[in-house]
């Protein structure tokens, strides 16, 4: 899923131009009512809403606020790019193979 400031339907015609639209369930958007991240709300409505175990599962960000907001909901994180963050972060990748080869076990 996507958690975003963006608005939904920007978000939505973004993902089919690429042809991604398959591969989220849903997206939450700060459109809905949610604060903006590094607020974990979105995060923890996400965990709620789609019964998912914060142990299994993984926030993928390109900046810190989505590292802290994953974090902060005690989820694992993951840091998209080279950018450094002052928080611990579990897994940093600086490509879409190298993220599914995690994702895989490979």
């Amino acid at each position: 899923m996507i958690i975003t400031h963006r608005a939904v339907a920007s978000t939505q015609k973004l993902l089919a131009v690429h042809s991604l639209t398959s591969c989220f369930d849903d997206i939450l958007s700060t459109e809905q009512g949610y604060p903006r991240k590094p607020d974990s709300a979105m995060v923890f409505a996400a965990l709620e809403k789609h019964n998912l175990l914060p142990d299994e599962t993984l926030m993928v960000g390109d900046r810190e606020l989505d590292i802290q907001s994953g974090a902060a909901a005690g989820i694992h994180t993951c840091l998209f790019g080279g950018l450094k963050t002052s928080i611990p972060v579990d897994v940093t990748i600086d490509s879409y193979e190298q993220l599914l080869s995690n994702l895989m076990g490979e």
